[in-house]
């Protein structure tokens, strides 16, 4: 009943628009999808930005601040400051919230910091943020979405649910102090492994299994307060995100700088009216995913620079028949960010995208990637869910394996049968500069091919291959030279 119930509030606040609006008016896509039509779809589109713009705005706070140095905290002297640190925050809360400062110098906190409403945590210039590192202290377990697919985990280092009026802002620094300890859950150091965990908990989300009964963590939770155990007492090797709000609204960070996250970075999960803006994010171990908007709306991404070694930005919404009990993500701008990575895409949509991902805006991005990918649409077979109305423009990506990559056959098949459905998607202004495989390549599936793509104005300076096609209908090529060479399809 629990379960059922939480499912139906999250659906009902989810589909909801920013502050009770109507949604912004769809574009209209037009048939032929001609050069003309495209540039005209292209630029409807771009002009629903500012409406989309003026439905996320930051949160607002109280005149109030609560230093956790008044609250028993001290600085650099490495013992425990999270108990000063949930005093301020509860008692800044029951004021009426405000400004929770974490002044100059270094704070370590020996577990999770839960954030209450109308909040704003501060870290003023000079101040550190360190977070422990014994899984133990990261109970008890919460429910949180790994992967694309809910369970009960260890509590992100940083973490909401069901919150409003959020922020997390200053000059100082976030680290996660992932080196050595979780980082090594997974190569599966000292017997240690994730890999059976993600395993089974992608089992239990494709089998629909009531989200009460995918305890892992330690394995120990008491769920329905009867002193009894529901989970199976072993201990289980999912790593937890740095930052994830779930169910959440109002949403800002701003100007602090992450690092060493022991899985995803930022991590915002069913919630709305997002802004995160002038973050440096610099990496921590695999799947170190920057900024992670999933089945999320109403989300600026503005002015960061990231750097990790997974994707720098991924849009996402949800894994297999998990993702798809839940609305998508929508409404998204993302633009002035500089992007690096190692693995994965630079930019990407996907993989975890079973919910759709559409409305986004892309705009005045550098981007590069090392073994990757620049722009990146990953799926497979198992995740199904859409990817459309996207629009990039002002896009420079560096270097990389394949500058611009549409995928259906991502890793992970489990033997389903749910092609994703890319379409309408429009690239404008354009520059790869060194691709080591491909510049462009879209693979879509015969039974859904990607469909109505408008390439203007690209250039792709070096790479290795040609752009590469296979299942793709309604490509509308104009003004796109590869090594100097005008390129027709």
């Amino acid at each position: 009943m629990r379960y059922l119930l939480t499912l139906t509030i999250a659906v009902l606040l989810a589909a909801l628009p920013a502050r009770g609006q109507a949604p912004p008016p769809d574009v209209t896509t037009s048939s032929p999808f001609t050069s003309e039509a495209a540039r005209t779809q292209a630029e409807a589109a771009w002009e629903t930005v500012p409406e989309i713009l003026s439905r996320i705005q930051p949160p607002t706070f109280p005149d109030r601040t609560c230093r956790i140095t008044d609250y028993g905290a001290v600085p650099d002297d490495e013992a425990d400051d999270r108990p000063a640190i949930t005093e301020a925050l509860a008692d800044c809360a029951t004021q009426g919230g405000g400004r929770v400062v974490i002044p100059a110098g270094t704070f370590h906190s020996d577990g999770p910091i839960h954030f209450e409403d109308n909040i704003n945590l501060h870290l003023a210039e000079g101040a550190v943020l360190r977070f422990g590192t014994d899984p133990l202290d990261y109970t008890p377990l919460v429910r949180t979405r790994w992967e694309g697919v809910f369970c009960y985990n260890y509590s992100p280092l940083i973490y909401a649910q069901g919150k409003t009026n959020l922020a997390i802002t200053g000059a100082g620094l976030i680290d996660g102090q992932t080196e050595g300890t979780w980082s090594r859950w997974k190569r599966g150091n000292d017997g240690k492994n994730q890999e059976a965990d993600k395993q089974r908990l992608r089992a239990m989300g494709a089998e629909r299994i009531p989200v009460e009964e995918r305890i892992f963590g330690h394995g120990i939770a008491d769920l329905d307060g009867d002193g009894v155990n529901d989970g199976d007492g072993q201990p289980h090797y999912l790593r937890p995100s740095l930052i994830q709000f779930l169910e959440s609204t109002n949403i800002l960070l701003e100007g602090v700088t992450l690092k060493s996250s022991p899985f995803w970075t930022v991590h915002f999960v069913l919630s709305e009216n997002i802004t995160a803006r002038g973050l440096t994010i610099r990496p921590g171990t695999t799947n170190d995913d920057g900024i992670d908007p999933e089945s999320s709306r109403y989300v600026l991404i503005e002015n960061n620079d990231i750097h990790t070694y997974d994707d720098a930005i991924a849009l996402k919404a949800g894994r297999d028949a998990d993702g798809r009990a839940y609305p998508g993500t929508a409404y998204v701008v993302i633009r002035n960010n500089r992007l690096r990575s190692t693995v994965g895409g630079a930019m990407s949509i996907g993989s975890e995208m079973s919910g759709g991902v559409e409305q986004v805006f892309i705009e005045r991005v550098v981007a590069e990637n090392e073994n990757g990918h620049g722009l990146y649409l990953k799926s497979n077979l198992d995740r199904g869910g859409f990817i459309r109305h996207l629009y990039v423009r002002d896009l420079d990506v560096l270097t990389a394996e394949d500058g611009f990559l549409v995928t259906s056959d991502y890793k992970g098949y489990r033997g389903g049968n749910r092609p994703p459905d890319v379409h309408d998607v429009f690239l404008q202004n354009v520059r790869i500069w060194s691709a080591d495989q491909a510049s462009i390549r879209l693979l879509g599936q015969n039974a859904a091919p990607v469909r109505r793509l408008y390439l203007t104005d690209v250039r792709i300076r070096d790479a290795e291959e040609m752009p590469i096609l296979r299942h793709v209908e309604d490509l509308v090529v104009d003004d796109v030279y590869v090594r100097n060479q005008p390129w027709q399809p």
